[in-house]
């Protein structure tokens, strides 16, 4: 009797970051969004078609029709690639916090020496500045005040434009 062989997401396993597998997770449901969005737009196109009264000089196969439906699709991946490109790879961001030091003045969700994740979160909701003052606050080390003590914010560990990206990401998603 010939065994199986267990792939390395049964067992638990991950080679490489986990990050990989829930990146193609997320594509794989955006995909299935985007085929009911496709389905939907062909519908609305058939309707539109008929109701224009112009069957004859448009038909739905038509050229025109398929550019429409290629332009689309087109459209659709490249929402897709953008909401998966903003995935949060929580290990990572984890791992640069506390490598940062973070962890030593801020929480995900208790009040320490500063703020939480979740009240940075809280106050930047909404508005499209959040990551630009994020990113200067942790890399340019401002002055703050610490019971009354005022003293230099630590800058992040990192040179990496990416991870540094993906811990202001982390914080806004808490």
């Amino acid at each position: 009797m010939a065994q199986t062989r267990k792939m390395p997401h049964d067992s638990g396993i991950f080679f490489g970051r986990p990050s990989k597998l829930r990146f193609a997770v997320i594509l794989l449901n955006l995909t299935k969004i985007n085929a009911r969005v496709l389905q939907s737009a062909d519908h609305g196109l058939k309707a539109m078609i008929k109701r224009s009264k112009m069957q004859n000089v448009f038909k739905f196969n038509s050229g025109a029709a398929q550019l429409f439906r290629v332009s689309l699709c087109a459209g659709a991946v490249l929402v897709a690639s953008s909401v998966a490109a903003q995935a949060v790879d929580t290990s990572a961001a984890e791992a640069l916090a506390k490598k940062s030091n973070c962890t030593k003045c801020h929480s995900v969700d208790k009040q320490k020496d500063g703020p939480s994740y979740k009240e940075t979160a809280a106050k930047y909701k909404g508005k499209a500045v959040a990551e630009a003052k994020l990113y200067k606050h942790i890399t340019t080390g401002p002055m703050i005040k610490i019971d009354g003590v005022e003293e230099a914010h630590q800058i992040v560990k990192s040179k990496d434009e990416a991870d540094i990206k993906n811990l202001i990401r982390y914080i806004l998603s808490r």
